[in-house]
């Protein structure tokens, strides 16, 4: 499984806090929306890991393209 370089981990954790903030999303309004348990979504905002695929879907459920959820996190 494709998963994000290690150097961009810190990137992703921000941007996820940002754009959940951005949305007015908990972690439990994320995880429904995803459709996954409440437990990953604490994962991934713990440690910033998450398949490409995972990360689409986090951007789905924010109403966000891959490109403006990713730029959050660098600037």
């Amino acid at each position: 499984m494709d998963t994000i370089d290690i150097d961009e981990r810190t990137a992703i954790e921000r941007s996820l806090d940002i754009a959940m903030a951005m949305r007015g999303t908990s972690k439990k309004m994320l995880a429904v929306k995803m459709k996954v348990t409440g437990a990953y979504v604490t994962k991934i905002t713990k440690d910033g890991r998450m398949s490409v695929n995972n990360l689409a879907k986090v951007c789905d459920a924010l109403n966000m393209k891959v490109w403006e959820f990713m730029k959050l996190g660098e600037e």
